[in-house]
């Protein structure tokens, strides 16, 4: 009998040490879950960061865009609007010289008829006084 309580004696410690061991695995088990569990929390926060820092980016470097796009399109009127004023600019300018071109040239012409004309009337009293001097020879001559 006292063989058979031994028997019982050593199944019985044989059984706590079981149920030792496998309370002490479930606190390690559920240590590990834990862990795990935190783990995945901080994955998840740092994925979560990291989406959110790359939406934040791409927000930015849209807002940049835009404003870059803008700045363009500012520039481009501005240069328009200036390349108009010098095209303006440069018309009166042009016309201004055909202005004074025409001028110059009609002033020419009235000079040259005025010469002419001078021409004419000097030519005619050349010939006047050519005709006064023959008379006045075959006067005195005669």
């Amino acid at each position: 009998h006292t063989s058979a309580e031994a028997r019982v004696r050593e199944l019985e410690l044989l059984a706590e040490k079981r149920e030792s061991r496998i309370v002490e695995l479930s606190k390690k088990a559920a240590g590990a879950t834990d862990m795990v569990a935190e783990r995945e929390r901080q994955v998840r926060s740092e994925y979560a960061d990291r989406i959110t820092k790359h939406i934040q980016d791409t927000a930015s470097a849209h807002d940049k865009v835009e404003a870059l796009r803008d700045e363009l399109a500012r520039a481009t009127q501005g240069h328009k609007h200036e390349l108009a004023q010098m095209r303006l600019g440069f018309e009166e300018e042009t016309e201004e010289i055909h202005r004074r071109v025409r001028q110059t040239l009609a002033r020419k012409d009235e000079t040259i008829e005025a010469l002419r004309a001078q021409l004419e009337d000097l030519e005619e009293q050349f010939d006047s006084y050519k005709e006064m001097m023959e008379r006045q020879r075959k006067e005195f001559v005669g």
